[in-house]
């Protein structure tokens, strides 16, 4: 349907699928135990290399561009540059030495330890988390990507957030705090927040 209005859906791996993939579990919802029982198959057998689903999600990247925009669920991080980790880099890491990989055995190599941890682009939250973080950070984060703008998830706001300009956007909004969530629109080069109720709010 995307590709015939002229689009593309695009799927990016974040925290929670990596942990899934690697069969830890302990922070899956109970509506997916019930999968289990329903389905006679353990949850992580699911997603297991010999499985449709898993072998899919195997093969998906954790940071994209499109345009000049970064798409990535954490960030990227200012370590990340200072360590010159390209984004076709960072996504053959991953997929060949990070997913489904046992955690103990990613630990024992500095370079996947560091990208699975805080400043890794699945669990940064510098942007909204740290205080230090100012807009010649995220200037020499964009300029060494050649991009202008990062759209992200994993870091919970009660409503889309712009920083500096829509040098940053935070599109995980609503949900966590009960709210009923929204959507960024990005359309003719503005960015918007989409409400339920199908308004528009340019950024």
């Amino acid at each position: 349907q995307a590709e015939k209005a002229g689009g593309m859906v695009h799927v990016l791996l974040g925290n929670h699928e990596i942990m899934t993939l690697r069969n830890s579990l302990v922070e899956i919802n109970d509506k997916y135990r019930k999968v289990e029982a329903i389905s006679n198959t353990d949850y992580a057998d699911l997603y297991s290399e010999k499985s449709v689903l898993g072998k899919w999600l195997r093969s998906k990247p954790v940071v994209i561009t499109i345009n000049d925009i970064i798409f990535v669920h954490g960030g990227i991080s200012m370590e990340m540059v200072q360590k010159n980790l390209k984004i076709d880099q960072i996504n053959k890491i991953f997929t060949t030495k990070v997913v489904g990989k046992n955690l103990q055995e990613v630990n024992k190599i500095e370079m996947l330890k560091f990208l699975n941890k805080t400043d890794g682009p699945l669990w940064y939250r510098g942007y909204f988390d740290d205080t230090d973080f100012c807009e010649s950070k995220i200037d020499s984060i964009l300029s060494f990507y050649g991009k202008k703008h990062i759209v992200v998830g994993h870091t919970p706001n009660k409503e889309i957030i712009s920083l500096f300009s829509k040098k940053i956007l935070g599109a995980d909004a609503g949900i966590m705090y009960n709210q009923p969530g929204e959507m960024i629109i990005y359309k003719n080069g503005s960015f918007y927040k989409s409400l339920r109720t199908g308004c528009r709010i340019e950024l």
